[in-house]
């Protein structure tokens, strides 16, 4: 399995009542991650509109992340930011991928 050797941070969304893919599936990925992760589960099936609640979550996970990466920018942080920072250079790109 390669989630124990991910290093990314990672948001893990899913519904209580998905039937097409079990909510457990997601519970076993968070606690194998190796990186930075956080899980969110909430009402709904597979195919529901996410919640407000849910949305806003992913809004501050992403803040987070990009602020992460700012700071890796400049020196401040250390981690899998400033080693993939080193990886979209030597590919020719600039952010996030």
């Amino acid at each position: 399995a390669a989630a124990p050797h991910c290093q990314a941070p990672v948001l893990i969304a899913h519904t209580r009542n998905d039937k097409l893919v079990n909510v457990a599936h997601s519970h076993r990925i968070w606690e194998e991650y190796g990186g930075d992760k956080q899980l969110s589960v909430f009402d709904g099936d597979h195919n529901s509109a996410r919640p407000e609640e849910f949305r806003q979550h992913a809004r501050d996970f992403l803040v987070d992340c990009f602020q992460k990466e700012e700071e890796a920018a400049q020196g401040s942080t250390p981690g899998w930011r400033l080693a993939r920072a080193r990886v979209e250079r030597r590919h020719g790109r600039v952010g996030l991928v």
